[in-house]
């Protein structure tokens, strides 16, 4: 094993951190890494996904359709989306609401919906929700189909081709 001296391991860090600072100042001195304002000016601010939605686990789409989605937020119910995310329209308020775990839309059948109700992140604060309900016209009414006591439902298998039976 070759031992190096002092000097040569100084030279060596000296010539290293010569280098680092110089790309530094090369990189901060370079006028592409600066925002520009006429960059900005042709960006318009716009939101994404729906304006009290609150965090989601639950997300679900339709293969057939690519624009059509739904999620369960955890606060606030489930939304859908029929044009990829532009808008977004809650479809549970009125039915239910609160902290949704699990979303599943029928392969068979697209108008048949399942939500499962209560959080399902593990978290110190994660609300319990009120069972399982279904949808048989793609979110416009829900039907309680029971499991009030679960509390935390975090998936929902459909059948591929029953959609009445999980």
């Amino acid at each position: 094993m070759q031992m190096l001296g002092v000097e040569t391991v100084t030279s060596a860090l000296m010539t290293q951190a010569k280098l680092f600072i110089g790309g530094c100042l090369c990189l901060l001195s370079c006028n592409s890494w600066a925002w520009q304002q006429e960059q900005l000016d042709g960006m318009n601010w716009r939101e994404v996904g729906p304006y009290r939605g609150g965090r989601s686990a639950a997300v679900a789409g339709i293969p057939q359709d690519r624009e059509t989605y739904y999620f369960g937020s955890t606060g606030g119910g489930v939304w859908k989306t029929q044009d990829a995310g532009q808008h977004w329209k809650n479809i549970s308020d009125g039915f239910f609401g609160g902290s949704i775990g699990a979303v599943a839309v029928s392969a068979w059948d697209p108008n048949v919906i399942y939500v499962g109700t209560g959080e399902k992140t593990v978290r110190g604060n994660v609300s319990q929700g009120k069972g399982l309900w279904k949808s048989t016209d793609a979110g416009r009414s829900w039907q309680h189909m029971g499991l009030s006591d679960s509390r935390h439902i975090p998936r929902i298998r459909i059948h591929p081709r029953d959609p009445d039976l999980l």
